[in-house]
């Protein structure tokens, strides 16, 4: 599939041979950088018709069949594109410990490779801590700055998420807003 996943399967369907049946181990899928078929050379042959990518990927496999003696049907190709890997991003900039009427905090240089970033890629979460609270109280958000006008004392975490949800940690500042006459 051309689309973006955190795992993919290819499974082989309905293969067969009506003379010497098929071998032992009949099922190779290749990985190759183009749609033309790369040939067996690299082939790790195997029993199951079936194999699993779970690590970051962007391929073409080629699946291949054999037979008892040995005879080699080329099947066809799939893409495989996978997204394990967290987007990058600079650490969150903009706090500080000193009081301040107002504090804007931003994550630079936020990008993904592969799948690309969510449309709401960011999360800036407050915390009494430094110790990172998790994205389960996230409101992500599409900007990679988030402006604090109120009278606080926290410490805001930042996270960064791709189109597929692989999340990166950016770090976290202290935020102290004093608008209190």
């Amino acid at each position: 599939s051309s689309s973006w996943a955190t795992s993919r399967t290819l499974s082989i369907s309905n293969a067969a041979d009506a003379h010497s049946g098929l071998a032992s181990s009949p099922y190779c899928f290749v990985s190759a950088s183009s749609t033309t078929a790369p040939g067996t050379g690299s082939c790790s042959w195997q029993s199951s018709a079936s194999k699993a990518y779970t690590s970051t990927t962007n391929t073409y496999i080629h699946a291949y069949i054999k037979d008892a003696v040995g005879n080699l049907t080329y099947l066809s190709y799939q893409q495989v594109k996978v997204d394990t890997t967290a987007p990058t991003g600079n650490n969150v900039t903009g706090g500080g410990s000193a009081w301040a009427t107002s504090r804007t905090l931003s994550i630079s240089s936020a990008a993904d490779a592969h799948s690309g970033l969510n449309s709401s890629a960011y999360c800036f979460v407050n915390s009494s801590s430094t110790t990172a609270p998790g994205t389960g109280s996230c409101s992500w958000q599409a900007a990679s700055t988030k402006s604090y006008t109120s009278t606080t004392n926290t410490y805001v975490h930042a996270y960064i998420r791709d189109a597929l949800g692989n999340l990166k940690y950016a770090s976290y500042q202290q935020v102290k807003v004093d608008v209190t006459n």
